[in-house]
């Protein structure tokens, strides 16, 4: 008996230890397949080194005048909540940055990054052209679950009091429609920075280059681009 009990043990042991091999490879595989989905034919990624840092305008001119790098992406993130869902008291604690869910908004190139990544819009349209209009493209569900629908004026919070966007469109919860568990949506990159005092300034850029034969070229350009923009920021891989 003592001997039976011991065999089971032992395997019911290693039959653990598979098991949770196995649940942490499959975990790993959805993260990873959801970054390399939202990051579309991103090659690289440019972003501050720390958190008091910023991508400036002279840091984007640089990779944009840089001959092997096809499209730079600039973008500028924000966590908002829509205006009737917050009571009072809470936000002085959202514009000072201690919200850290709610809806996730990224500021975007409405020209650029239909090239880079793909918004699948099931009702209304993408973003028009301008940089500058207050306009929104939300996930569908999301814009489910707070009854919003294509044409309906919303209302945000921002630093500077509650500002209004049209939504015009509304994307699949697929590639980046997945961000922020689907709480997310698009608006023009000029139209954010005005709303959340970010002029001059983005999070983030994401840089599409020239056609590159090796991972071996990528990096070297990688490289490059690190040894220009110096230790502020930071040049890695998307996924």
């Amino acid at each position: 008996m003592r001997t039976f009990l011991s065999t089971l043990g032992i395997i019911i042991g290693v039959a653990g230890i598979l098991a949770l091999g196995i649940t942490n490879q499959a975990s790993l595989k959805s993260i990873t397949e959801v970054f390399e989905e939202s990051s579309g034919t991103i090659d690289l990624m440019i972003s501050p080194s720390s958190g008091n840092q910023i991508i400036d305008q002279s840091s984007l001119r640089t990779v944009q005048n840089n001959p092997k790098v096809r499209y730079a992406l600039p973008l500028v993130f924000a966590y908002t909540s829509l205006a009737d869902q917050v009571p009072d008291t809470s936000l002085e604690l959202i514009f000072f940055g201690a919200e850290t869910s709610g809806l996730l908004l990224h500021g975007i190139d409405p020209l650029l990054e239909p090239l880079a990544r793909e918004y699948k819009i099931t009702q209304g349209k993408f973003l028009s052209d301008l940089l500058d209009v207050y306009e929104v493209v939300l996930v569908e569900n999301y814009a489910d679950d707070e009854n919003l629908e294509v044409g309906d004026r919303i209302e945000i919070l921002t630093p500077n009091g509650v500002e209004r966007l049209r939504l015009v469109g509304l994307m699949a919860r697929e590639d980046p429609g997945q961000s922020n568990n689907g709480m997310f949506g698009v608006i023009p990159l000029e139209t954010a920075q005005r709303m959340f005092n970010r002029t001059g300034e983005y999070d983030q850029v994401d840089l599409v280059l020239q056609e590159n034969d090796s991972s071996q070229a990528i990096e070297n350009i990688r490289v490059e681009i690190q040894n220009r923009l110096g230790t502020d920021l930071s040049v890695t891989y998307p996924a």
